[in-house]
């Protein structure tokens, strides 16, 4: 697909579509052919590293940590995060300006004091 483009993958039940999101993301693990993110080979990658090369899916129903903030559930997602965190203190530092800077790049900096429960459908969607 190319840069920048949206594509979309439809198909009848049963075509693959679920399939090939299952290989992609390392659900599954293909039996031939390679898979490519931005040029570089991603099949031989686990699920971990391609999260932090920004390959990321959502579901149907959100999961997010209802009794977190937003700013929690993002800095969570972060790969330098650790559960630790938010045992000791509040979230500051590098780990909170990055989520800062996504959750305004989402348009949803205003809620990041929120809990995550306290969020509509669409709302979730876009922390998630």
């Amino acid at each position: 697909m190319p840069e920048g483009s949206i594509t979309g993958l439809i198909g009848p039940n049963g075509s693959g579509k679920t399939t090939v999101f299952n290989l992609i993301d390392n659900t599954i693990a293909p039996d031939a052919g390679l898979i490519t993110l931005a040029g570089r080979r991603i099949d031989t990658l686990p699920s971990w590293e391609r999260a932090h090369l920004g390959l990321g899916r959502t579901f149907q129903i959100t999961r997010l940590f209802g009794e977190m903030t937003v700013l929690e559930n993002v800095v969570a997602a972060q790969r330098s995060f650790s559960w630790r965190q938010l045992g000791r203190i509040a979230v500051s530092g590098a780990e909170a300006a990055a989520a800062d800077e996504l959750l305004e790049f989402v348009g949803m900096r205003a809620f990041r004091d929120q809990k995550a429960q306290a969020l509509s459908y669409g709302q979730r969607k876009l922390v998630e």
